[in-house]
């Protein structure tokens, strides 16, 4: 019997040889699971005695007739007292003895997979491999060495629905942009055409953030910390991108040490997948933050990032736990194939523009919020569009109803890499809203919905055209995006509105980037 069976053994026989329920509790302290054992016998009756604590069973494990039956049927046979004597018979005679014993059987484990990970490199050596993968799986293993078994966090616990509670509005701890558009816990998608500038955009947001200022409209709950992870730029960019935010935004000195003492910058383009989640696992446990961004995704998936077989695994079963344990926010930054065909455009609806992201529709099911940025013809203006809860930011459009959309645009100075809230002129001369006949399409529709032949009428008593042109204007407010048809009646008469996010062109759009602090 090698050394890590016997440390199980013992573990286990003191566990179910004391008079008391300390060993499972000292157990659990120590993050032990069933997972980190080898030897499936004593797995199954360690799980079944951690159940049994779960449910709150004031009786030591010994006394519960219960518990064997429950821990057979899990291994698939009959457990018998003769074997749980031998196990009690070679067990330490204290409690005391069991966080050395769990300690050794998570380095055991440690080592297990460490071996798997040296072995999958190993393989890919020989099959020729691409280097990169070579050695994230060799990081891999030694940062499974390194961590000696580290305990995890604890598994899940079912909780009656009636003992969920819900924190008071300003009052939430988990709540980190506001009105719990992300929390502890949740990701967000940043998506975003290739060079448009999301490195950019997400360090202005953790500027902002990270002095507690909204950033586009995105209310922090409070002064965050942030880690920033990425890959593709070097550090003569990061300095220039953090330079032209600070002068962008006109920062005072105060303000601009507080924001660059509270955001770190990680470079790190050798490792994905496992060895991805565990490097960001033990970089989270040397320096604890509030919210992460991840720059990009394909920098770090490993994968096809067509095939939900390679991005479900590392979105759900690799990131999600690095996230759920240090409780942090996650923000993924990623690209967009080439954007949609004209054809299409005019189809989509609000939700639809969560799935602008490249590859397999589980990046945008997976996240909690994306955050698009979309082009609209201008290489200055572009459409700033919360794709997915987006309602929950409370951004209002010129009518003050509720939107996900609005315009932004890179700083006027040349040569500073900074972002700021559009002008109505600006998005007038991209989107076509300057001109008096759409304007008066807008205006006819204001807030409300109209039937076709009704905005017809309207729009003729206010420009005293004849309604042949007017069917004409109606159709390039649709081909520009500004008025959607909501519906068709039952007399095949559409009924249109103004489309989500479209300002009124007469009104000026709120000033932000570098007046928001």
């Amino acid at each position: 019997m090698s050394p890590q069976q016997q440390a199980e053994r013992r573990l286990v026989g003191c566990i179910f040889g004391q008079l008391d329920a300390e060993g499972v509790q000292r157990a659990q302290g120590m993050g032990l699971m069933e997972g980190h054992f080898g030897d499936p016998f004593c797995a199954c009756l360690y799980r079944a005695a951690l159940d049994r604590s779960t449910a709150g069973a004031p009786d030591p494990p010994l006394l519960d007739p219960a518990l064997l039956p429950a821990a057979g049927k899990m291994l698939g046979r009959t457990i018998d007292v003769f074997e749980m004597q031998e196990l009690v018979d070679a067990a330490p005679p204290s409690v005391e003895f069991i966080p050395g014993l769990a300690r050794h059987i998570m380095a055991g484990h440690a080592r297990r997979n460490a071996a798997r990970s040296l072995e999958v490199a190993f393989h890919q050596l020989g099959d020729g491999q691409e280097m990169p993968e070579i050695l994230a799986g060799i990081r891999a293993a030694a940062d499974l060495l390194e961590s000696k078994g580290a305990p995890t966090a604890a598994g899940p616990v079912p909780v009656p629905l009636a003992d969920l509670q819900r924190a008071k509005p300003g009052f939430d701890p988990d709540e980190l942009l506001r009105s719990r558009f992300l929390c502890r816990g949740g990701a967000a998608l940043l998506i975003g055409p290739t060079g448009v500038g999301k490195s950019s955009l997400s360090m202005q947001a953790a500027v902002l953030w990270a002095l507690g200022f909204p950033a586009f409209g995105l209310e922090p709950a409070r002064p965050l910390k942030i880690l920033i992870v990425q890959a593709e730029n070097d550090d003569g960019d990061l300095a220039e991108m953090r330079d032209g935010v600070i002068a962008g935004l006109n920062l005072r000195d105060g303000d601009r040490d507080k924001a660059c003492a509270g955001i770190l910058i990680l470079t790190e383009d050798t490792r994905t997948r496992e060895g991805f989640a565990a490097f960001l696992d033990k970089t989270l446990r040397a320096r604890p933050v509030d919210l992460v961004i991840v720059d990009p995704a394909f920098a770090y998936l490993g994968g096809d990032a067509s095939s939900q077989r390679d991005v479900s695994p590392f979105l759900r079963n690799m990131l999600n736990p690095v996230i759920h344990k240090h409780r942090v926010g996650l923000i993924l930054v990623h690209h967009v194939n080439k954007p949609p065909s004209g054809e299409q455009k005019p189809q989509w609806q609000a939700g639809d523009y969560a799935y602008l992201g490249a590859g397999s529709a589980e990046f945008a099911n997976w996240a909690r919020a994306v955050i698009a940025i979309r082009s609209i013809g201008s290489d200055q203006v572009f459409e700033l569009r919360l794709a997915k809860r987006g309602r929950r930011a409370g951004w209002k459009d010129a009518f003050g109803n509720p939107t996900n959309s609005r315009h932004i645009a890179y700083h006027r100075e040349p040569g500073v890499i900074c972002w700021r809230e559009a002008t109505a002129e600006e998005v007038d001369d991209v989107t076509g809203r300057g001109d008096p006949g759409l304007r008066a399409v807008i205006k006819a529709l204001g807030s409300g919905e109209l039937r076709r032949p009704e905005l017809v009428a309207a729009v003729c008593e206010a420009t005293k055209r004849k309604p042949r042109s007017v069917y004409d204007l109606i159709a390039d407010a649709e081909k520009r995006e500004a008025v959607v048809v909501v519906r068709t009646g039952p007399d095949n008469v559409d009924v249109l509105r103004v489309a989500d996010g479209y300002e009124a062109p007469a009104q000026t759009a709120e000033t932000g980037g570098e007046g928001e602090p």
